[in-house]
């Protein structure tokens, strides 16, 4: 971004539009790099630790999403694979719930003609009785204070990021313990 000498702060690589069709195309330039943003994000973010490891993680926190946001990105990213389309003009919520069904469920629904929507996609998992396959946000608060204590057992000073992983995960932990209380009060 740049200032242009007004106060008006401009997004370089998309200037004033000269006519209304140049501005629909900027908005669609736009619509598509946020349909592609978590996606690619992900993609990147998984490169990275497979070139660098675990050390790519003190600096996601400045990336604005937490830990389990991260965690179920990557994990939509590494479940689709080979099988994400740019084309398909899917949202990421709609490949998180593909990702849920089957590489073949997966596969019938890519190559139909018709364009399918995250809540039909979801409609169809619960209907053939399958749970999705998503990480739970306590296993993703488990398996990120497990990452941190590994780096700290390496040497590493993860203080600052331990406490608040740990305050995820005892607060996860608190509400699965009370739904699990829940449900053995109505058994008795």
């Amino acid at each position: 971004m740049t200032n242009n000498g007004n106060g008006l702060v401009v997004w370089e690589g998309l200037p004033v539009a000269r006519s209304l069709d140049e501005f629909a195309a900027g908005v669609r330039r736009i619509a598509t790099f946020q349909k592609q943003f978590k996606w690619r994000l992900a993609e990147w973010l998984h490169k990275n630790e497979e070139a660098h490891g675990d050390k790519i993680w003190q600096w996601v926190d400045e990336l604005g999403y937490s830990h389990p946001q991260i965690s179920n990105m990557l994990w939509v990213y590494r479940t689709i694979g080979d099988q994400y389309d740019a084309k398909a003009d899917l949202t990421f919520d709609t490949w998180r719930e593909l990702a849920s069904l089957t590489r073949e469920q997966r596969k019938g629904i890519l190559q139909a003609d018709k364009k399918i929507s995250r809540d039909e996609i979801r409609a169809m998992t619960h209907k053939n009785g399958a749970a999705p396959s998503e990480p739970t946000p306590l296993i993703d608060a488990l398996l990120l204070v497990g990452k941190l204590l590994s780096l700290e057992a390496k040497g590493e000073d993860v203080a600052d990021r331990l406490s608040p992983a740990l305050d995820e995960l005892i607060a996860e932990a608190i509400q699965k313990k009370a739904k699990i209380d829940e449900r053995n009060e109505r058994r008795v």
